[in-house]
């Protein structure tokens, strides 16, 4: 079961004043997973969202897992990881930190899969068979389809209303 426990209307620029926020993702994180912080439970999220620091906080200061696909062009990522001329098709490669397990699957040539965890190690999935798919890989998989559930939920219902004021668009009551 998929469902929505905090949101945030994106506002892009902030206006000055006692209620501007930060926009980054490390902050955007942090205020909606405010609910849950120490309860143990794991985040799935896109590549938007993964940073290693990011990663780190959660888990040390929120008693929160999490997994999520990582960028290519992100400073501080190993070239080895990267690179896909020099790798066989379905061959993984791992990188461990204190509370992190990166990693670097390769399911066709000249193609490469990157993804962080905090909840998995270097274990590979037995159910994949030949593909040799990482566990953190088809966790992921089976985890993310949590915002296409509830985006496609939020599709189904009409909930526009006219204004010319754009600000009233948010507060008029269903």
């Amino acid at each position: 079961m998929f469902y929505t426990k905090n949101l945030e209307v994106y506002v892009a620029q902030q206006p000055a004043g006692p209620y501007n926020m930060k926009n980054v993702a490390q902050s955007i994180i942090e205020r909606l997973i405010a609910p849950i912080s120490g309860k143990s439970r794991n985040l799935t999220c896109d590549n938007w969202f993964t940073t290693l620091p990011l990663i780190n906080s959660l888990f040390n200061n929120h008693k929160l897992t999490y997994v999520g696909t990582v960028r290519k062009n992100r400073r501080g990522l190993p070239l080895e990881f990267k690179n896909t001329k020099v790798r066989s098709v379905t061959s993984s490669m791992f990188g461990f930190q204190k509370n992190m397990t990166l990693v670097s699957y390769v399911p066709k040539a000249n193609k490469n899969v990157l993804l962080a965890s905090s909840l998995h190690h270097d274990n590979i999935d037995k159910k994949t068979k030949y593909q040799n798919k990482p566990e953190i890989i088809t966790f992921y998989n089976s985890t993310k389809g949590g915002v296409d559930t509830v985006d496609q939920l939020c599709s189904s219902y009409d909930v526009v209303r006219n204004t010319r004021r754009r600000s009233m668009v948010i507060f008029i009551p269903f």
